[in-house]
């Protein structure tokens, strides 16, 4: 595999779990994503009952593949998932 797949499908595996997550975060944010901030995915991802099912080892693995803090990396997604708002639904 080169280098440009290999740096791909660390971009992957760190985004999929994390955008399910922050997605998951701004569903219970009264101004949706737009309210969202890095910092209340992290205190929800401490919050082991809340998204119970989504796994943050993956997505500190994922994070750690990437060189990011997870905090960093919630920050781009949410970022991305903004531009995209509206037809996404948040």
């Amino acid at each position: 595999m080169n280098r440009k797949h290999t740096s791909m499908a660390r971009a992957l595996l760190a985004c999929d779990e994390l955008t399910g997550f922050v997605t998951a975060c701004s569903r219970v944010q009264p101004e949706g994503i737009g309210g969202l901030t890095a910092a209340s995915v992290v205190r929800k991802f401490k919050q082991k009952s809340f998204a119970a099912k989504v796994d943050r080892e993956e997505m500190l693995a994922g994070a750690q593949a990437c060189g990011l803090p997870v905090e960093e990396l919630a920050e781009i997604v949410i970022g991305v998932l903004r531009e995209h708002r509206d037809e996404l639904g948040l």
